[in-house]
Parts: C-alpha cells; structure tokens; sequence
C-alpha cells in the first residue's frame, strides 16, 4: 500500500496565493495532484491545507483532504510537522502503507518517471530511510557562497579551507558536483513521519539515510520570477502532459 501526501498553505507572504497561481488555465496544485493520480503505484491520494479553497480544489479533482489546524499552518511550520499531522489523521482510519511519496502544491517539477523511481529505491534497498529528488546546480555550490560580514565586507560562507588542494580552491564551478533537495517528491518509510525529530536535517521528513532521485532543474515555486521556469519545465520534462491532451 502506498500513499501520497501533498501539502499547501493558505498564506504566503513571499508569493501570496502561489498554490492557486495558474499555469496553462491549472492552479499549481493542479499539477503534483495529477502526476500523482497517473502514478499506478499510488492507491490512495490525500492533501492537507488549512486553505478551503485548496481543498475544495483537491476534493473536485477526487483527492482525500486533511483540514491542518491553524498551528500547523504557520510560516515557521515546518514541512515535517505538516506530513506528521496528515499522516497521523490518515492512519486512524486507514492501513498503515508500506511507503507514502510526499509532495508540495507548489512543486510542479515531479513526474510520474521520479515516483516510480523513488519507490523502487525503497523496494530494493532496505537500506535507505527515504529516496528524494535532487537537481544539480554546480553554480550555487559552496565555494561560491558569500555572507556580508560585521564590517559589511563579503566574505566565504563556509571554511575553504576545506576544498583547497595545496592551498588552492578551484574556482571551475563544475568541479563540485553539487546536489539540492529540489521538492519535486520523496518517497519515505512511514517510520521517518513518526519519528522525525531523531532525522537529519534540513528536511527531517527524510529520515537517515536519503537515496537520490536525480532529475532536470527541478524547484517550488516561492515567487512570481519562478513562473515562467515552471512553464518550461512542464513543457520540456512533465511525463503526463501528452495524457491531459486525450482527457
């Protein structure tokens, strides 16, 4: 038995009602809810907001939904806290799955190809608490990363002395391979939404021991210049959009 869970807040100061943004005549919600209703391995779908109208958008498309009470709804909520709460509320009145794919309204870059993915990781390696998809971006590597000081000077923001070879950092930005959780979907052991304070952070939902799930520039949508690289992610890698023109 597997599960998805897809969570949205109503409020969002940097992009406020981003969830219900649309994209191609669909809110953004629109689109990690079907990819995941075109995910055969996927038998039951929930959403939890405290936003009505998201949740009215959920129940039109035939997707379960979980009402967040307000503290779990709050911008310093986070996302572990959220899948804790839906994951308890659905395990009171349905079976325990063997592993629940997690995903966010505002995240269209996943597929159904990243899904399957996820899971066969997990099926094929006990080994592995999670499977999350990553994009990799060697430009925003940390060698590259700068902080502005006390004296309003940029300096490194980590130790380089810790990537320099005989004194020397690289500065070829393709020499670190650099990997970013991109929000597209994790495939997780119901264990990691019990028991997330004993995970690793940032996102504690993963649990442990994370296997990748690589894909190409993935990211959520966090503000209105993310729009149109939405679009063209959707139009160059979404694995349903050929099934939505018969339907």
């Amino acid at each position: 038995m597997i599960y998805a869970i897809i969570v949205g807040r109503k409020n969002s100061k940097g992009f406020p009602g981003k969830n219900k943004y649309k994209i191609f005549n669909h809110p953004l919600t629109f689109y990690p809810i079907k990819t995941a209703q075109h995910c055969q391995k996927i038998d039951k779908i929930f959403l939890s907001s405290d936003d009505p109208e998201l949740l009215a958008i959920a129940t039109n498309m035939g997707v379960d939904v979980i009402n967040r009470p307000a503290e779990f709804a709050q911008d310093s909520t986070p996302c572990e806290v959220a899948y804790h709460h839906a994951y308890k509320a659905i395990i009171q009145n349905h079976q325990v799955p063997d592993f629940v794919v997690t995903m966010m309204c505002n995240a269209v870059t996943v597929s159904v190809d990243a899904i399957n993915e996820g899971i066969a990781l997990l099926e094929n390696n006990a080994n592995f608490d999670s499977a999350t998809t990553v994009s990799q971006y060697n430009m925003f590597n940390p060698t590259r990363a700068r902080k502005i000081g006390p004296d309003g000077n940029l300096v490194p923001f980590v130790d380089l002395s810790y990537f320099s070879k005989n004194g020397n950092v690289v500065q070829d930005r393709d020499h670190y391979e650099t990997y970013f959780a991109d929000m597209g979907c994790s495939v997780v052991r119901p264990h990691c939404l019990l028991d997330y304070e004993n995970s690793l952070p940032p996102q504690k939902w993963l649990g442990k021991t994370i296997a990748p799930i690589v894909q190409k520039y993935g990211f959520d949508v966090d503000h209105e210049a993310d729009i149109p690289a939405a679009k063209w992610w959707l139009q160059n890698y979404w694995d349903v959009k050929d099934i939505l023109l018969h339907e």
